[in-house]
């Protein structure tokens, strides 16, 4: 029998107990506690597993190196095949594990190891405490031995000089016992002795353990055991399975904490320090952790959580790594937990608590990348975010799931739909954009609306450029930041059209505001954003419904289109619209009072941003404000020393006089009220000079718009009442025209009787008809006049000018009617009884004067209808567009009013002038010419001068006496 015989001819002797000593070996035999049962759902894959742990723990730990500092070479042969462990740095073999295709035996041994006889003991374990070591229960290598000796293979240790061979004892083999047997002392030393003799200069060991000195273990059928089944190299193979580092994948990421493996053959793989760990879990990739627990029979991480925080590790470390590259691994992270909802994958099961802000930072970026038109969301209110995204982010929304939203808004990176929006608007820039007659004035009226409300007073404005979103205002502590498109004439009405944006669609942004529904709409959004506060901001002073109409009615009551222009010399006149005190006025009586203030330029320059009237005047603190006694003649000053005045505010127009030409103007017009929101004209002027003589002076360029109908129909009245006292001077003039008349007809009567005897009935009574017809058509003419004031359907503030021309008018009527006053004085003196010669010749000049009297009526009559067409030109147009209607009138009439009474001008002939007794008692005629009257405007080409030339009968002193102006006078229109 050979040595090797000799030696294991004692293993299925029975031994005597193990001695108590633990650390001493001695031949004898441990039953190890474990019964074939133990671990059934353990494969030889599984067991295979515990023998190569207990190999490589078993390098590092005597060789007190890492476990990624071992290379594994891998070679096949004939006869072989070997895995050789060797050192990364020194290349110094380790160990190896080697399967035997001729005897169907695997054998692994790792170099200068020792195995102890307590590790027979459950629970005991030389690796507890030590992280970089894999097993840590103390019963890994003894559950191997069992799977595999359950599974028909003999399984034998050779460490320590010792075999140790693993079978199943006791009365029913069902307990799992280990034979210890020492090699024979000279078996021993014939192989140190040939270890010495082959080894000693070799640079490479051969690949044998030496059972002195190396741990080894056998599997399979074993040489000189009885009984064993052969090992197969496929199932050798599938064995070799069990640890990553004997199979390597083809695609790895190492990080700090572990591997990604993205090779698909090692899909939902998990490998703890490089060992098989069995799952039932869903992964997406393999992962091999360089640190964790498992339980007792190796299928998994004790603690759920502890594999999550891993895997969160490992990814967020090589998403890191790759930061800035073309990142596939984040692209791989991302998409799982986008999918997560869809298909839950345990590679991001609870990734949501073990995001870092670095890792959650990348995936934002990344999504909003390779998505820039979608808005990612993560609320259950689907439909409402759905709506905000797409009407007012304008986006794609896309909701995200939990597990991608939760570290979102725990790092503060995404919003919500609403706090986007709200974002948007609060980063936007400042509006430049509110130049226009339209922004300022939204802008002027929301702020005095605003500072009508004690919760909205302190409020600071701030127009925002936010045109790419639906939210119209935000609230800030005191900064209300708005949407700049409510200043914008068309973007507003889009939200709240009118009659007015129907009919301006499309015309210039620049128009005139006058849509107080728009800044109603405004009020209400801003009481809204009030409200979000709490009720204590909702309706701290007054219910929103009744300060929503204390705002409306200011609205109404304040005066528009504040205007102020220049009258006499010294003179301001202010201007003003409205839109109620008119029908107050009209339909029930009452009269509403304006408050209207000068303000000094130098002095008062601030004051035209006032909004709201405090009406602290120097008299009262309460002015009246509605169907009060008021003198409205008496002055009043302003707090900043100003003039003041309480007028009807129907009137629209307010006259201060006594101003400085050396100071400019401005206007402030509210309603004589507490609180009242206040209208500022636009510009500042200043009046005219005193002592200054002004021409009226019309430019082709001078244009006026027109009023609105229904704002002049409204205020038709006022002008015509004031129109009324011009025509009421006329009729004055006229009753002493009508007496003149009267006088001329008593005078003719008696010219009559005289020339009654001389002359035929018939022709007398004939031209006597003539002449009762011309007055007829002169009482006809002031029919007309009376009935054309009636028609009046207003004038301008500067008809008193245009009245000037009328008034000249009127004297050279009156002076023609002194002219025709002096004839019948004339004729009364033609009656000379002392002689029939004499009478002869009076009686044909008496017959020549009839015909000069004629004349002279139907010259008046022309000169009537000239004024009646001026007065209907006056009533029916605007100022300056009557004022060039009739001076072009004058001018083309110019012809006819140059009348002498004692001849008449036609086509430049001349007919000779009355007769009259010569102051030297002589017969003749007097000659002498008349005066000139010229009516002058000026225009943009030159001067055009009307001239009108009364004759009157006597010299230029006496001419003088009766009030005519010198020859060759100019009537200054101007005044």
């Amino acid at each position: 029998m050979t040595d090797s015989e000799d030696d294991m001819s004692d293993f299925d002797l029975e031994l005597p107990p193990l001695q108590e000593e633990r650390d001493i070996l001695t031949p004898s035999r441990q039953s190890l506690g474990l019964s074939r049962n133990y671990v059934e759902g353990w494969s030889t894959r599984d067991a295979f597993r515990e023998f190569y742990q207990n190999m490589v723990d078993g390098i590092v730990e005597a060789k007190n190196i890492t476990r990624n500092t071992i290379i594994y070479l891998h070679d096949e042969t004939a006869t072989a095949y070997t895995i050789t462990l060797r050192h990364k740095a020194t290349n110094k073999v380790l160990g190896f594990i080697q399967y035997d295709r001729k005897k169907g035996e695997v054998q692994m041994s790792n170099y200068g190891a020792q195995l102890p006889r307590r590790c027979l003991e459950l629970g005991v374990s030389t690796k507890r405490g030590m992280k970089r070591l894999a097993g840590t229960h103390g019963e890994g290598f003894k559950v191997g031995a069992l799977v595999m000796v359950r599974e028909g293979y003999k399984v034998r240790y050779e460490a320590s000089s010792f075999y140790w061979n693993f079978s199943f004892g006791g009365k029913d083999k069902r307990t799992l016992y280990c034979n210890l047997s020492p090699q024979s002392a000279a078996k021993l030393q014939r192989e140190r002795d040939a270890y010495g003799r082959l080894d000693a200069d070799a640079k490479v060991r051969r690949l044998k353990g030496n059972i002195w000195e190396d741990v080894t273990v056998r599997i399979g059928c074993i040489h000189g055991c009885s009984g064993g089944n052969r090992v197969q190299e496929d199932q050798f193979k599938a064995w070799l399975t069990a640890s990553i580092d004997l199979v390597q994948p083809s695609a790895v990421i190492e990080t700090f904490y572990g591997q990604i493996i993205l090779d698909p053959s090692f899909r939902n793989k998990i490998f703890l320090k490089g060992l098989l760990l069995e799952t039932s879990r869903n992964h997406q990739y393999g992962y091999n952790f360089f640190e964790g627990h498992v339980n007792r029979d190796r299928q998994r991480m004790t603690n759920t959580e502890e594999e999550a925080l891993l895997l969160a590790q490992i990814w967020g470390e090589a998403i890191q790594d790759n930061a800035g590259k073309e990142n596939t691994i984040l692209h791989k992270y991302t998409m799982m937990l986008l999918r997560h909802d869809r298909k839950p994958l345990a590679d991001v099961k609870l990734a949501k608590d073990y995001i870092t802000i670095d890792v959650a930072r990348h995936i934002w970026k990344y999504l909003i990348r390779t998505n820039p038109n979608h808005f990612y969301y993560g609320n259950d209110n689907v439909a409402q975010d759905t709506k905000i995204i797409e009407k007012s982010l304008r986006k794609v929304p896309e909701k995200l799931p939990e597990i991608l939203w939760f570290p979102f808004r725990k790092y503060r990176l995404a919003r919500t739909p609403q706090e986007q929006v709200r974002h948007v608007l609060s980063s936007a820039q400042l509006s430049t954009h509110r130049q226009t007659t339209y922004s300022r004035g939204v802008e002027r009226m929301l702020r005095a609306i605003l500072a009508l409300d004690p919760r909205t007073n302190h409020l600071e404005l701030e127009w925002k450029e936010a045109s790419n979103v639906d939210l119209n205002m935000l609230l800030e502590g005191s900064k209300l930041m708005i949407n700049n498109k409510w200043v914008n004439f068309s973007a507003s009405h889009r939200i709240a059209p009118c009659a007015l944006s129907s009919k301006l669609s499309g015309a210039n942004e620049d128009v005139l505001f006058s849509c107080d529904h728009i800044l109603l709409d405004l009020y209400n959004l801003i009481l809204l954003e009030l409200s979000k506060r709490g009720p204590e901001n909702a309706g701290t002073v007054e219910n929103n419904p009744t300060q929503r109409w204390k705002v409306e009615q200011t609205l109404r009551e304040m005066p528009r289109l504040v205007n102020v222009v220049q009258g006499l010399p010294g003179e301001l006149i202010v201007s003003w619209r409205d839109f109620e005190s008119q029908i107050l006025y009209e339909g029930h009586g009452l009269n509403a009072l304006c408050q209207v203030t000068l303000h000094c330029e130098r002095t008062c320059a601030d004051r035209k941003m006032d909004l709201v009237e405090t009406c602290s005047t120097s008299e009262t603190k309460n002015p009246p404000q509605l169907d009060e006694e008021i003198n409205f003649d008496k002055k009043m000053i302003a707090g900043c020393s100003c003039p003041r005045q309480v007028v009807p505010q129907k009137d629209y127009k307010a006259s201060f006089t006594g101003l400085s030409d050396q100071e400019t103007y401005f206007a402030a017009a509210s309603r004589a009220a507490s609180r009242a929101f206040v209208g500022v004209s636009t510009t500042s002027i200043s009046p005219r000079p005193i002592g200054v003589t002004y021409e009226v002076a019309f430019t082709k360029k001078t244009t006026i718009k027109p009023i609105k109908s229904h704002i002049e129909n409204r205020h038709a009245e006022q002008e015509k009442d004031q129109l009324k006292g011009i025509i009421e001077k006329l009729h004055g003039d006229v009753d002493a025209l009508r007496a003149s008349k009267k006088e001329a007809e008593a005078h003719n009567n008696s010219l009559e009787a005289k020339l009654k005897i001389r002359m035929d009935d018939t022709e007398l009574q004939k031209q006597n008809l003539e002449l009762k017809g011309v007055v007829k058509q002169l009482r006809s003419d002031i029919n007309v006049l009376h009935a054309s004031q009636k028609e009046s359907n207003g004038r301008n503030e500067l008809l008193c000018h245009d009245f000037d021309a009328l008034q000249a008018a009127k004297s050279e009527l009156e002076a023609q009617n002194e002219v025709l006053q002096a004839k019948i004085t004339n004729l009364s003196a033609v009656g000379n009884p002392s002689g029939r010669g004499s009478f002869d010749e009076d009686a044909r000049s008496a017959k020549s004067l009839i015909s000069d009297l004629e004349q002279a009526q139907a010259d008046q009559a022309r000169k009537t209808t000239v004024l009646q067409t001026i007065l209907e030109v006056v009533q029916g147009s605007s100022a300056f567009s009557t004022r060039n209607a009739m001076f072009t009138m004058l001018r083309g009439i110019s012809s006819e009013i140059q009348i002498e009474l004692g001849s008449v001008a036609q086509g430049g002939a001349s007919v000779p002038a009355p007769l009259h007794r010569s102051s030297h008692g002589q017969g003749g005629r007097s000659t002498a010419a008349a005066p000139t009257v010229k009516i002058k405007r000026a225009r943009d080409e030159g001067d055009d001068e009307m001239d009108v030339k009364p004759v009157i009968a006597g010299n230029a002193s006496k001419r003088s006496r009766q009030g005519f102006p010198a020859s060759g006078a100019v009537i200054d229109l101007d005044g």
